[in-house]
C-alpha cells in the first residue's frame, strides 16, 4: 500500500510536467507525450483496483489518525476510478482531436492579463511602467520608476510552470540586487531627476525549455515617499499578492500571462548589447 502511495505522488507530478510539455512541445511531439500521460492514466487505474484489493484485507489502510477519518477508502477509490476512465473518454479524445488538426492550445483564463513580448505596448502600471521583448536569446524587462523614495524596490518574478519554483528579483534603485539566481546576469539601473530605470535580462535558457511559449508573470513596486510607503503592480491589484509558500510577491493565481513572442531579423540592438553583456 506504501509503494502504490509513493508510486501515485510520483505520478500526480510527473503527469504535470508532462501536461506543460503537452502544450510546448511542437505538434510532432505532441502525440507521445499524450500517449505518455494516458499511460500513467491506466496505471493509476490498475493501482487504485490493487489498493481496493488492499484495503478489503486490512481496514487500518487509508485511515489518518490526525484527521481522525479516513483519506481513503473501497468506495472513494471506485469513484477515483471512474473519474480516470472519464478522463481518458472525455479529456484525452478531445486533446487528440485537437492534435491531429494542429489546433491544441493552452487554455486561458478569460480574466487573465497579458502582455505580448515585442508588442512595444507600455504598460502603466501607477508609479511605474514597463515593457518587454523576446529574442532568441533573452528575456529583456524596461522598467521606468517614477520619483524616488526613500527606500524603493522593484520585485519582478516569472514562473515557467507549475513544477517549477519562480525566480524572483529584488532590485533596488541603488542596483542592488538582494534576490535573484546567477542565471540573471544582466541588471542595470540607472537614476535621474523624475526618478530610476531598470533594465533586466533573463537568458531563455532560465526557462530549460527554448520552445517555450510563455511564462507567468508579477511585478511589484514598494516605495517610501513623504506621504508614506506606496504599492503598485501588474497586473494591476489594489492589494499586494497574497504571500504563499514564501515566495514573497509571488503568488501565481495572482499572476499575468507574458507571452514570448520572439523577435527575429531586426532584432532591437539593444537587445544585442544586453546579450553580448551577459555573454562576458
Amino acid at each position: 500500500a506504501l509503494g502504490i502511495q509513493f508510486e501515485s505522488g510520483y505520478n500526480i507530478l510527473r503527469f504535470y510536467a508532462l501536461r506543460e510539455q503537452l502544450f510546448n512541445a511542437g505538434r510532432s511531439l505532441q502525440k507521445s507525450v499524450l500517449d505518455e500521460m494516458a499511460t500513467i492514466v491506466l496505471d493509476e487505474i490498475s493501482r487504485s483496483e490493487r489498493l481496493i484489493e488492499l484495503c478489503a484485507n486490512d481496514s487500518r489502510l487509508g485511515f489518518h489518525s490526525e484527521a481522525e477519518g479516513y483519506k481513503y477508502f473501497q468506495e472513494k477509490l471506485n469513484w477515483r476510478i471512474t473519474m480516470l476512465k472519464n478522463l481518458l473518454a472525455e479529456d484525452f479524445s478531445k486533446a487528440q482531436k485537437a492534435i491531429a488538426c494542429g489546433q491544441l492550445e493552452l487554455p486561458v483564463t478569460a480574466d487573465k492579463q497579458d502582455y505580448v513580448c515585442g508588442s512595444n505596448s507600455i504598460e502603466e502600471c501607477g508609479s511605474f511602467r514597463w515593457k518587454a521583448e523576446c529574442s532568441d536569446n533573452s528575456l529583456c524587462f524596461e522598467i521606468e520608476c517614477m520619483q524616488q523614495g526613500s527606500s524603493d524596490q522593484i520585485f519582478l518574478s516569472v514562473c515557467a510552470g507549475n513544477t517549477r519554483a519562480p525566480l524572483v528579483i529584488e532590485l533596488t534603485k541603488s542596483g542592488e540586487i538582494i534576490l535573484g539566481q546567477s542565471s540573471v546576469s544582466a541588471c542595470k539601473v540607472s537614476g535621474h531627476a523624475n526618478g530610476w530605470n531598470a533594465e533586466i535580462i533573463i537568458p531563455l535558457t532560465f526557462f530549460h525549455r527554448k520552445s517555450q511559449k510563455s511564462v507567468r508573470l508579477n511585478i511589484v513596486r514598494i516605495a517610501t515617499f513623504t506621504g508614506g510607503a506606496e504599492y503598485s503592480c501588474w497586473p494591476q491589484n489594489k492589494q499586494p499578492p497574497k504571500y504563499r509558500l514564501n515566495l514573497g510577491v509571488y503568488n501565481s493565481q495572482e499572476a499575468g500571462l507574458l507571452i514570448l513572442n520572439r523577435k527575429t531579423g531586426n532584432r532591437l540592438e539593444k537587445i544585442k548589447h544586453l546579450e553580448l553583456q551577459t555573454a562576458n
